[in-house]
């Protein structure tokens, strides 16, 4: 039984992964046509983030504002696909690029114009996503796969029963 409950998780993790996947590659595929702005860096600074299994990662916060038909408006997003985090140097190297009172370029999207990003396209991570749902859904077919096997070859071991 619970191989079973692993059997689905492992499944059902994977099958997620890669839904999340479609969605942050579809998205960062579409912000390549999202509409240029000036913006205003008003603030810039590293966060860092620890876990137990993947050790630190750092994001690099930077809040601008942009106009877009006379509405002012305000973002933290750098990227939509995890162009924003990663190792201590690229956050670095990303703080460097926009320096608290300069004006950057900025895009947003032409349909939701409070939604906008400094760097657009798609970042690896999107990549990461993909491959790891890929494992666990491996995971989950191999599981499954070998569950059939055992069940088959305990049928054809057990002997058939006279009535």
């Amino acid at each position: 039984m619970m191989a079973k409950i692993f059997t689905l998780l492992f499944i059902l993790a994977g099958l997620g992964l890669l839904v999340l996947g479609v969605v942050r590659y579809r998205e960062g595929k579409a912000s390549n046509s999202w509409t240029e702005v000036p913006a205003k860096v008003e603030s810039a600074d590293m966060g860092r983030t620890k876990n137990k299994t993947a050790g630190s990662r750092y994001h690099a916060h930077v809040t601008y504002t942009y106009e877009v038909q006379g509405v002012s408006y305000t973002s933290r997003r750098v990227g939509l696909a995890g162009q924003e985090s990663g190792s201590e140097n690229h956050a670095q190297s990303l703080l460097k690029q926009y320096p608290v009172g300069s004006t950057v370029k900025a895009y947003y999207d032409p349909t939701r114009p409070e939604k906008a990003v400094l760097i657009r396209g798609v970042g690896s991570s999107v990549w990461t996503v993909f491959v790891v749902g890929l494992v666990f859904l491996g995971m989950g077919g191999y599981l499954t796969l070998r569950g059939l096997t055992r069940l088959f070859a305990g049928a054809k071991a057990s002997p058939a029963r006279a009535s």
